[in-house]
């Protein structure tokens, strides 16, 4: 990763780009320390052109946010990428960090003004990091629930939902029909439970990107907007598993650091007498 330093008289930015892991954090200290000893502890983290983070790196912020405010100072950080903006919100960093849309706001920010919160971010990507793709083992299976297209169009091979959790068992997401015209009834006759389906989802964090697997379903919601489902994995590969197992681990993690120990997010909320 690259890491591009700007020093102000009371605050400084840190341009980074590239992918920030755990190879990087110690250049990301390096850089931190180096401001801290001229008395810089109002710091922008940009992380706009960062492709990809995983939980050492998101840790470090945590600890640089709260490094910096026992010192008397501030980290904000400014415009992060669709992929660090998505992780943000699935973690709840973005609940103890300070996140916006602009360096010019950031900076507002660690001066001490109010910040402001980060515009959504148009992403230019097919497809975002909580899409799933998938499609029946029996591709004739898309025949009997799907009508006949036009002459000229074709039937879909694959459909697009949006993925709810996922673990070492199986996968839950939701599926709103697309352009296929069914009810929530009738796509919960396609999606039926004991069917297999191929799925190719995201791993957040993940180098790859994207795992696919193999899939049972196990249990179907229908909701009026759509269905929700559950599915089993079938012969999930090690490679795969391996993967799922340290996406866990990482956002279980990341969790304890933002939320504390035995907590997760949720657990701040006023209890009803």
């Amino acid at each position: 990763m690259q890491i591009t330093p700007e020093a102000f008289d009371d605050y400084a930015i840190l341009y980074l780009k590239g992918e920030f892991d755990h190879y990087a954090v110690k250049t990301f200290e390096d850089e931190l320390d180096n401001l801290k000893k001229v008395g810089l502890v109002r710091i922008v983290v940009d992380l706009q052109f960062v492709r990809f983070i995983n939980s050492t790196a998101l840790g470090a912020l945590v600890k640089t946010n709260r490094s910096m405010a026992s010192n008397g100072g501030k980290l904000a950080v400014s415009r992060p990428s669709t992929f660090c903006r998505d992780i943000f919100e699935r973690v709840g960093i973005n609940r103890i960090l300070t996140v916006v849309g602009s360096v010019e706001d950031a900076v507002s920010a660690v001066r001490g003004a109010a910040p402001k919160a980060a515009k959504p971010e148009v992403s230019t990507e097919a497809h975002d990091h909580a899409t799933i793709t998938f499609a029946p083992m029996d591709a004739k299976r898309i025949e009997l629930f799907i009508k006949k297209p036009k002459k000229g169009e074709t039937l879909p091979g694959s459909f697009v939902g949006r993925m709810v959790d996922v673990s070492l068992d199986g996968l839950e997401f939701s599926w709103s029909g697309g352009q296929t015209g069914l009810t929530p009834f009738e796509m919960g006759q396609m999606l039926a439970i004991g069917t297999e389906w191929r799925a190719r989802f995201p791993l957040p964090m993940y180098q790859r990107g994207f795992c696919e697997a193999h899939m049972t379903i196990q249990r179907v919601e229908e909701r009026l907007d759509g269905v929700r489902i559950a599915a089993a994995f079938k012969n999930l590969e090690a490679n795969v598993r391996t993967a799922i197992g340290r996406y866990r681990d990482d956002m279980a993690t990341l969790r304890e650091e933002v939320y504390g120990k035995g907590k997760s997010k949720g657990d701040d909320k006023p209890k009803k007498k």
